[in-house]
């Protein structure tokens, strides 16, 4: 039977480690938050924390090999998302996608929904290379 001495100490190493490893995880955490640009891969860390989830459920299968980006507000600046991926899906299915997300189709061909406006540019190439940019404006 352990006495409570080694009860007492084996506690005492696992708090401390669990405190370590919080702070340590937080501070990363803060960094990539307050990064003023940040570029990463779909499946990172980086991903499930700083992708709007207007992105992360696009209807394209090919944004396995995307290239995802964030960038944090700044004064008047907004959160910015972005993604580029090639396809050789209709760019309509991405229209059609926004719509049924709620988003109005504005005369400059963005779209917006509430706070966010979503920018997209293409090339007319049998397969087009795509680029999401959604821009989130904090109240």
């Amino acid at each position: 039977m352990k006495s409570n001495k080694q009860v007492m100490k084996k506690l005492i190493v696992s708090i401390f480690l669990f405190f370590i490893t919080t702070i340590i995880a937080l501070a990363y955490l803060l960094s990539i938050i307050v990064s003023e640009s940040v570029s990463y891969e779909k499946g990172s860390l980086e991903y499930y924390l700083l992708t709007t989830e207007i992105i992360k459920e696009l209807p394209f299968t090919e944004l396995e090999d995307a290239n995802y980006f964030y960038s944090t507000a700044d004064g008047n600046k907004p959160v910015e998302n972005v993604v580029e991926f090639s396809t050789t899906k209709p760019i309509s299915a991405l229209s059609e996608y926004l719509i049924a997300n709620k988003f109005k189709l504005l005369a400059d061909g963005s779209y917006e929904n509430g706070s966010q406006i979503i920018y997209i540019e293409y090339s007319e190439n049998e397969k087009k290379q795509i680029k999401i940019t959604v821009l989130e404006y904090l109240n």
